[in-house]
């Protein structure tokens, strides 16, 4: 009895390890108020919407981490990718506004259909997996976490809204009824 307990718990540590060894590496946005991502996004494109959301995330993920994350510093280790489908994401949206959020390795891409599918994979990634939460459309309505260590799992993340809807955070004032 007790050389089968033995090699049961053998086998339950052997199945552990290989776990843990094939387990995706945790992304580090973060550590000790420090980071070494920037956020990459199309410069070119001046819709004021778009350039409220890419402000709000620098701004966020700031606030919540205490450190300063560049908009497209090209020295960086590692990028949050605005507006650019994750290598490999060959599929078609499948309703209007779908936002995608995927890590590739220590990257992070936000995209989605459209610009508003893009504008609403920003504020899934700082509410879904930052922390954040926006009860109305003042600032004072606003929660965000404090957290010097911001560390995620991979991410592989998709919704496609299920009627039509422009979710803009704090940046309320430039929200507008848009019928596509």
């Amino acid at each position: 009895m007790q050389h089968h307990m033995r090699h049961l718990l053998t086998s339950i540590a052997v199945v552990s390890l290989s776990l843990a060894a094939n387990a995706e590496p945790k992304i580090t946005i973060a550590q000790n108020g420090k980071s070494d991502y920037c956020i990459r996004f199309d410069k070119e494109d001046k819709d004021p919407r778009f350039v409220a959301a890419i402000k709000d995330l620098g701004d966020f993920l700031h606030e919540i981490t205490g450190a300063t994350i560049p908009l497209d510093n090209q020295t960086a280790a590692h990028k949050i990718i605005v507006g650019e489908r994750a290598p490999g994401d060959d599929k078609p949206f499948s309703g209007v506004r779908e936002r995608r959020i995927k890590s590739v390795g220590n990257d992070i891409y936000l995209y989605g259909d459209g610009q508003f599918g893009t504008i609403g994979a920003i504020y899934d990634f700082l509410e879904k997996f930052c922390g954040c939460r926006w009860f109305g459309p003042w600032d004072g309505d606003t929660f965000v976490p404090k957290n010097a260590n911001l560390t995620l799992n991979p991410i592989d993340y998709s919704h496609a809204p299920s009627f039509r809807s422009l979710e803009l955070g704090s940046s309320w004032a430039l929200a507008k009824v848009h019928p596509g």
